[in-house]
């Protein structure tokens, strides 16, 4: 293979880049929807661009090559990972929560799947393919609706209990004051 061939290195640029952006119908989870009645909808704009394609172009929207090779910084993959996944939720769920809401809600999603052994067991031991026609799009559904019930229950007593709920202020001030500290 040659190593300097500019217009093979621009192809893999290219398909670096356009990979995200492209939606494979495997990452879909199917979810039946036909007892679902719509009530509201909302619409956003998420902002208008300006593709200029054409020949002559300003030089700022020409697509540059590599020109120096081993110049490239290490990415943290975990970080890479995180982003990935808040892109993704934020197609999902456009802009009603923050990434942190994203994140929490997630790990909170991934803890209570975790607690189940058969679904842990088939993640070891199988593909990522072969684990989404396993227990875990169950597992994650259960969880789902399990965590839901759990928040609904906490905030309930908290706003009906006016010492649970003052109980519960002190729990997070010591928590946040920790955290200051650190």
């Amino acid at each position: 293979m040659d190593y300097d061939d500019d217009e093979l290195e621009k192809l893999s640029l290219f398909a670096y880049h356009l990979r995200p952006l492209l939606h494979e119908e495997k990452d879909l989870v199917h979810i039946d929807l036909s007892d679902l009645e719509m009530t509201h909808y909302r619409l956003n704009k998420q902002g208008v661009r300006h593709l200029q394609l054409e020949e002559g172009m300003n030089e700022e929207y020409r697509l540059k090559g590599i020109t120096d090779l081993g110049t490239g910084r290490f990415k943290d993959e975990e970080i890479e990972f995180l982003s990935d996944i808040i892109a993704r939720f934020n197609e999902i769920f456009a802009e009603d929560f923050t990434d942190d809401d994203l994140f929490n809600y997630t790990n909170t999603i991934v803890d209570k799947v975790r607690e189940n052994d058969v679904v842990m067991k088939q993640l070891e031991n199988n593909s990522p393919d072969q684990a989404l026609m396993g227990d875990l799009p169950n597992a994650v559904e259960h969880a789902v609706i399990e965590t839901m019930e759990i928040h609904e229950n906490f905030a309930k007593q908290l706003l009906e209990d006016e010492d649970k709920s003052s109980l519960f202020g002190n729990i997070l001030l010591r928590m946040l004051l920790k955290q200051i500290e650190a």
